[in-house]
């Protein structure tokens, strides 16, 4: 789930809605998910590291 995270930066902003509908609906959770591991493939394959959050 923390992963999920780094896909969020800007996304409610950009959708003009809040996590909340994101997190009550299994698809959006599963799209989420799917956007944040693209996020880091693309992040590792472009050389930056990402930062554990806690």
């Amino acid at each position: 789930m923390t992963y999920a995270l780094y896909a969020f930066s800007g996304l409610s902003a950009a959708l003009n809605t809040e996590y909340e509908g994101v997190l009550d609906h299994e698809a959006s959770m599963i799209s989420a998910a799917k956007i944040a591991d693209e996020t880091i493939k693309v992040g590792h394959a472009n050389g930056i590291t990402f930062v554990k959050m806690v």
